[in-house]
């Protein structure tokens, strides 16, 4: 599997094994456009550390669920304490899982970052690569700009802070043939889109960053693993994961982060409800999973929940009862620190605690998911 650089003017990114010349007016898929591949970092200090993080913004097609008297856990409700988060977390590298609407709206309110996106699943618009929020844009229906079209799956997106270069970027899908876009849309949920899943195509996007100080490089992997299957889908989907990322890579350092869905389970001690962690085991051989950072801090958990699914995780006493973990940070690096950050917020003055000492039994959440960063000395 050969990699190829990204030059300017004329930017080359791959997309599983298709390779598409990318030039500043083109608008083939898979496009990286050049102003998102080239962060110019002049006069910027020198960096010897890298905050990581990965962060499921819960998509706002899921508004519908929301029936609070509050409108609680609707999206517009809930962007400031998003903005507030990333702003005072300040990542170098965010993995996003997010729905269009959310996309362009990262895109605009979070200064700083070169953001691009992947494109899952076949679709009346998806065009199955690396794409842009300007690209993204177009999928608005024009005769009803708050309206979107026929759309697949959530994107996966990463946003680079100033001082990266992005070098490289692609991505693969988690099934048998990881390198081989899918055909055809499948609305009946009856096709297997890959060891079980029947629900959609799902992803891996990457970028591969250089330091443009010190010429370091560090690939960062995003994914949003099937919630439709079983435990071995999980399990063949993080063995297709890293097998992929062993040949992109090539021993060099690699980050991969992203909401893996690993349904929780309890192993006979009462209340004590885990991540089933045992089928990420492909990913994590010979590897280190954030949170066994000897520094990690936060909440127990990375599984938040909002009112319409709360029983999965419920709030006693201000605190969450289960040790949900399905969101993981996966590395050939050991982690310096890592924290699970849980966003509330006060819904009568608009205030934005992070990993309060009381848990909101209302949840008044930015997220259903926590924010997750590990940080990595260079």
């Amino acid at each position: 599997m050969g990699t190829t650089p990204l030059p300017a003017p004329d930017a080359r990114v791959r997309s599983g094994s298709h390779l598409a010349q990318i030039g500043a007016d083109s608008r083939a898929p898979g496009e990286l456009a050049e102003r998102a591949l080239h962060v110019v970092a002049a006069g910027l200090p020198r960096k010897e550390s890298i905050k990581v993080a990965t962060w499921n913004l819960t998509a706002s097609f899921f508004d519908g669920r929301d029936l609070s008297s509050d409108g609680r856990h609707k999206w517009l409700t809930r962007q400031n304490a998003i903005q507030q988060t990333i702003e005072r977390q300040s990542p170098d590298v965010l993995g996003l899982q997010v729905s269009p609407q959310q996309a362009l709206w990262i895109n605009a309110a979070i200064p700083g970052y070169s953001t691009l996106f992947f494109s899952q699943t076949p679709s009346e618009v998806e065009t199955l690569g690396i794409i842009t929020a300007a690209e993204v844009a177009t999928w608005k229906k024009a005769e009803n700009p708050e309206t979107w079209k026929d759309m697949g799956t959530p994107l996966t997106g990463i946003m680079v802070k100033e001082g990266w270069q992005i070098s490289e970027g692609g991505g693969f899908w988690l099934k048998p043939e990881p390198n081989q876009r899918p055909v055809g849309i499948d609305k009946t949920r009856q096709l297997d889109k890959g060891f079980g899943n029947t629900a959609s195509y799902r992803a891996v996007m990457w970028v591969k960053l250089k330091d443009l100080e010190t010429g370091k490089v560090l690939f960062v992997f995003n994914s949003h693993y099937p919630l439709s299957g079983d435990r071995d889908t999980r399990r063949n989907c993080a063995a297709v994961e890293r097998a992929q990322i062993d040949a992109i890579t090539r021993g060099a350092d690699w980050v991969s982060v992203g909401d893996r869905n690993i349904l929780p389970r309890n192993d006979g001690k009462d209340g004590i409800w885990e991540g089933d962690l045992e089928s990420l085991a492909p990913l994590l051989d010979r590897a280190f999973d954030s949170a066994r950072a000897q520094n990690h801090k936060g909440q127990n958990t990375t599984w938040a929940g909002f009112d319409y699914d709360a029983w999965k995780n419920p709030v006693t006493n201000e605190r969450f009862e289960r040790n949900t973990v399905l969101d993981v940070i996966a590395s050939n690096k050991p982690a310096a620190k890592s924290k699970y950050v849980l966003t509330q917020f006060n819904p009568a003055t608009g205030e934005v605690s992070l990993n309060p000492a009381q848990v909101d039994p209302e949840r008044h959440f930015g997220s259903d998911h926590l924010y997750v960063q590990a940080k990595y000395s260079l």
